[in-house]
């Protein structure tokens, strides 16, 4: 096959591995928009709790269609009383309820809030609220809104992320994660190289933050 279609093909395959067909932890929301400024997601976030309802307050820019979320409240379906305003860190400029998924991002038993602020071809990012039960609020996790496409395993409690570079490649982290934060485990990266028709993959290995074994294999395509 020509080399040129074999890294289309693969980079296609990429891009459907980054959508969320592939990512077996999220759950689909209920959302209702309520206006054109105001949409309710509904999230279950553990079966003995009741509903939560996260309002999303938005301005619509008519120039490039777009929806940026100006604040987040949060209360609990049995009440009106505001319970909390989640805190926005990054910037939430193209809202779609549809990129908004529940998931247990941390293994608790809980369920999580993403709601997606960026969809580019490298890999969708999340912007991702973890719940605390002992306080029963939402706190904003950073290292889990830098990943793309973060995909969590409940068997082997590992999170997978992916990050495409187009035809030339593409790289697949593997995180576990403690005390809310991210420990990389694995490291998985290929280049394809047009000049030599060959593909270089690179696995590394870490414990304790440091690499323990490095493998490399290269295939020509």
């Amino acid at each position: 096959m020509n080399p040129i279609r074999t890294l289309l093909f693969q980079f296609l395959f990429l891009l459907l591995l980054n959508s969320n067909v592939f990512c077996q932890g999220y759950r689909n929301l209920d959302y209702n928009t309520v206006d054109d400024s105001l949409c309710e997601l509904t999230v279950n976030i553990h079966r003995e709790l009741p509903n939560y309802i996260f309002s999303i307050f938005f301005v619509f820019d008519t120039l490039d269609n777009t929806k940026k979320v100006t604040r987040i409240e949060v209360r609990r379906e049995s009440s009106n009383r505001i319970i909390q305003y989640l805190k926005m860190p990054i910037e939430i400029s193209r809202f779609n309820p549809d990129r908004c998924f529940a998931a247990d991002m941390n293994f608790d038993g809980y369920s999580d809030l993403l709601i997606g602020y960026n969809d580019g071809s490298a890999g969708g990012q999340y912007c991702v609220w973890l719940y605390r039960p002992k306080t029963g609020k939402f706190i904003f996790n950073n290292d889990l809104s830098d990943l793309r496409d973060p995909d969590p395993d409940s068997t082997t409690k590992t999170i997978t992320s992916y990050y495409a570079s187009g035809i030339s490649g593409c790289s697949i982290y593997t995180h576990c994660i403690k005390n809310y934060k991210l420990i990389l485990l694995r490291e998985e990266e290929t280049e394809n190289d047009i000049k030599t028709n060959q593909s270089i993959k690179t696995i590394k290995i870490f414990r304790n933050g440091k690499i323990i074994s490095i493998k490399v294999d290269t295939t020509s395509f």
